[in-house]
């Protein structure tokens, strides 16, 4: 049979063989690292009882203040960005399409951007450096010598990291829809045809319990996943220390589609 010998010797010349084979091994490695980043979080789960130690709460609050509190002015600089933004395009849409436009566009540019720009901040910053670190400890056998001193590794290297990635990026959320919510009701003092008074009423109007509940849920998802996915890519790093650029740029890739897919599902879920 020729197909099943060229299937036994990888043999990528057939041209039908050749395209699924590609694409086999384009999906394969997905599909790895979402199963290693679902392990992980399970991991995290069953080892939360760690965080009843002084050294793994140190490494968790570490990982919130990473994430969470240091980029608090960048993140407050592009929210009064895109505050400014949404007041210019909520000038517009209530005078060509009067108020209810203007409630669509206060959920789908401050509900639905803020997590997605956060997620790709955290993705960028906690993302890549739990990663590196990770694959740094691994590679001069930091993580076994942990394990002889007796402590978990998994309490130590994966509880602090996934929840206080998550719990970063739920503050991270917060910030970028208090900065956006402040920025717009300034700028439309100062700078819009609209006045304060119009521009609260239409956005105190077009919110409600799930909207304030949504973006920081979303964050709390992306945050996971990109822990998960970040630790994943740290602890299977090769030993050469060539590989951790490699792995860096893998979470990022990964973490880019997580986070794109966990906003567009959430989305869907409660449209």
């Amino acid at each position: 049979m020729p197909l099943l010998a060229a299937v036994e010797r990888q043999d990528t010349k057939l041209p039908l063989f050749a395209f699924f084979w590609n694409v086999a091994e384009y999906l394969r490695r997905p599909v790895m690292v979402l199963t290693g980043a679902l392990i992980i979080v399970y991991s995290a789960i069953a080892y939360g009882l760690t965080l009843r130690k002084r050294v793994v709460r140190e490494v968790l609050y570490k990982q919130i203040y990473f994430t969470g509190v240091q980029p608090l002015m960048e993140v407050l600089l592009l929210a009064l960005l895109v505050g400014y933004l949404f007041v210019v395009l909520m000038v517009q849409a209530d005078q060509v399409a009067g108020e209810e436009s203007s409630r669509i566009l206060v959920h789908w540019l401050v509900m639905e951007l803020s997590p997605l720009a956060c997620g790709m901040i955290v993705l960028s910053r906690s993302g890549s450096a739990i990663t590196a670190e990770i694959a740094g400890m691994q590679q001069k056998g930091e993580i076994r010598s942990i394990q002889l001193m007796g402590i978990d590794p998994e309490g130590y290297l994966l509880v602090p990291r996934v929840f206080g990635v998550a719990i970063g990026t739920m503050l991270l959320s917060f910030w970028f829809f208090l900065g956006c919510t402040i920025g717009g009701l300034t700028l439309s003092a100062l700078f819009s045809a609209m006045s304060f008074e119009r521009f609260f009423d239409v956005f105190a109007g077009s919110l409600n319990l799930v909207d304030l509940v949504y973006p920081p849920l979303k964050g709390a998802m992306a945050g996971i996943g990109v822990a998960a996915i970040g630790c994943h890519h740290g602890l299977h790093v090769p030993a050469s220390s060539t590989e951790t650029p490699k792995a860096v740029i893998a979470t990022i890739t990964h973490g880019t589609f997580f986070v794109l897919i966990i906003n567009t599902l959430m989305m869907m879920v409660f449209a």
